[in-house]
């Protein structure tokens, strides 16, 4: 049987998924240890145009998952091999085994009661939704991943879902972003009655897409882990793939292809 030497590292989203294949692994026997090495760093945030990424700290804690009650083990970058000897598969973001693993673990569910929203968060979060109509949040990433992303969803692509939702459902529509927009993104926005929402507490932010009835998310972990903490919701998540879309009266130019999502509930 296989031994994992997984790195956890990033920012929430990131975590979650890490802890989730964690815990994964652990419920089926199998052997696992941890590299936590990237929070021994002083955390830095990052701007767009400044270069670099962001330095994240330990986010689980909000989840009574505290730092200190995990133990790591440094992994030998160049090899593979844990310094007291004897060989792991090593598990990295992005890397398909640990993709493969993380979806296995999705699946066979059990994980949103390791990450419950606490009261005064959840509260907080249905105060600025509202129950008289569909809630719609949209989350943009940009900020320092704009430095280092090989794919950045076009805001274009933002406007135009949301057009397509607004005239479906008539919603109370938030949009979600880790820095402030270009006029004409803010404009467009506006013009469907959107409540633009800026760098918001993390933990709002990530409550509040989890509450929304529909979400649509960035190519960026921290909303489509939200998108699979939700029990009961619908969310698009952005493919890589562009696909050109209609709307009547109007002839855009390529956008980004829309995987939906449905959780009926559970655990």
């Amino acid at each position: 049987m296989n031994k994992y030497h997984l790195q956890i590292e990033g920012g929430l989203g990131a975590q979650i998924f890490g802890y989730i294949v964690y815990r994964y692994l652990i419920s089926q026997g199998i052997d696992v240890i941890l590299d936590l090495t990237y929070f021994t760093q002083k955390e830095r945030v990052a701007k767009a145009g400044e270069g670099g990424v962001s330095i994240f700290s330990w986010k689980l804690g909000h989840y009574d998952i505290p730092l200190s009650a995990l133990e790591s083990h440094p992994i030998e970058r160049s090899t593979g091999f844990l310094p007291r000897g004897g060989r792991r598969t090593v598990l990295r973001d992005g890397e398909k085994t640990k993709d493969k693993i993380l979806q296995q673990a999705l699946i066979a569910g059990g994980y949103r009661s390791l990450f419950k929203i606490p009261s005064s968060y959840k509260m907080s979060a249905q105060q600025l939704l509202t129950s008289k109509k569909i809630n719609i949040c949209v989350h943009m990433r940009r900020g320092d991943y704009l430095n280092v992303a090989s794919h950045v969803i076009p805001s274009e692509s933002f406007i135009y879902i949301s057009k397509l939702l607004c005239k479906i459902t008539s919603p109370n529509l938030y949009i979600l972003s880790d820095s402030n927009l270009e006029e004409q993104t803010r404009c467009s926005f506006e013009s469907l009655g959107a409540k633009i929402l800026v760098d918001r507490d993390l933990y709002l932010s990530h409550a509040l897409m989890r509450e929304s009835q529909i979400l649509v998310c960035s190519n960026s972990q921290f909303s489509i882990s939200a998108a699979c903490l939700s029990s009961s919701q619908l969310s698009l998540i952005p493919n890589v793939h562009p696909l050109r879309m209609r709307l009547e009266g109007e002839s855009p130019p390529i956008f980004t292809e829309w995987t939906v999502m449905k959780r009926p509930g559970g655990q």
